[in-house]
């Protein structure tokens, strides 16, 4: 067959018909990719959000004991007891610049209803584990099924740990907002010796002068409502349930069973959030209780 052949069957489509498939599939192919990803793309940007849970347990790593040092690490000053959530993102897309708010503590009355901390002060909650006070308020990202502590509370040993200094001439040393001196009693105490009067603070970031972030050392249950929120998804609220007995022990197993615990007693979405935030609202502004 010779080109003249050959040309003319092209032109008439005599034979071969589809021999012009595999360079249109190609090229097809090529404009698909070059237009259509980006647009693929921006639509799963468009739809993929984070998305948290919230959870915690009565057992480390949420919940334990950790000794406390003086600054330059060479004395032992005592235990105190860490109580945590733990946030994951759940989400499709990293969560960016994630924090953690206590919005409001409330106590517990026998009759179930709830009366308001008035001297907690609203404030954020610090991530555990972090280098320095920026990344302690604020987690940059959280990549999705990943996860970070945040320290919720703690108990403090109230043979080693005064419930605050005012005399003047003490050097002050904090420990995850915990207010210890130096040299009071860093003897070693019997583990399963109990104690009372433990207080129970507030992991909050900064602590403010009316030591509002302290409660006890009387018993009671607690309902912390709690904001976790990202720069791009909506918050939502966890009431943290906490009982403190106000006693203390060095058998952290003992503690976590008996004296101080914590659970997820509720999370809420957003557009209940809101709703409860503007109730509450009104609620106190008559000077009622929750």
């Amino acid at each position: 067959m010779d080109v003249q052949q050959i040309a003319s069957q092209v032109i008439s489509g005599s034979s071969h018909p589809d021999w012009w498939a595999a360079p249109a599939t190609a090229i097809g192919g090529a404009v698909i990719a070059l237009f259509f990803s980006p647009i693929q793309d921006w639509f799963r940007a468009l739809f993929a959000t984070p998305r948290f849970l919230v959870t915690t347990e009565n057992g480390p790593p949420c919940s334990v004991m950790m000794p406390v040092t003086s600054s330059d690490g060479a004395a032992f000053l005592g235990l105190t007891l860490y109580l945590r959530i733990f946030v994951e993102n759940v989400g499709s897309a990293a969560a960016r610049n994630v924090e953690v708010y206590a919005q409001s503590l409330h106590r517990l009355c026998k009759d179930g209803s709830r009366e308001l901390v008035r001297l907690f002060p609203p404030m954020n909650l610090g991530w555990a584990n972090t280098m320095n006070s920026q990344e302690s308020l604020r987690i940059p990202s959280i990549s999705p099924y990943m996860g970070r502590y945040c320290d919720v509370c703690w108990v403090a040993d109230p043979t080693r740990f005064p419930r605050m200094l005012q005399a003047q001439g003490h050097t002050e040393i904090t420990s995850g907002g915990v207010v210890i001196a130096p040299g009071l009693n860093t003897q070693p105490t019997e583990e399963h010796q109990v104690h009372s009067g433990a207080k129970m603070g507030f992991a909050v970031v900064i602590q403010p002068n009316n030591q509002g972030h302290l409660v006890g050392p009387g018993p009671a249950t607690y309902l912390l409502d709690v904001l976790v929120a990202a720069e791009n998804c909506r918050p939502i609220l966890c009431i943290l349930e906490i009982l403190h007995a106000g006693k203390w022990t060095a058998d952290e197993t003992t503690m976590l069973r008996d004296f101080a615990h914590m659970k997820v007693n509720k999370i809420l979405k957003v557009n209940k959030v809101n709703k409860i935030f503007k109730l509450r609202r009104q609620w106190r502004s008559v000077g009622g209780r929750d």
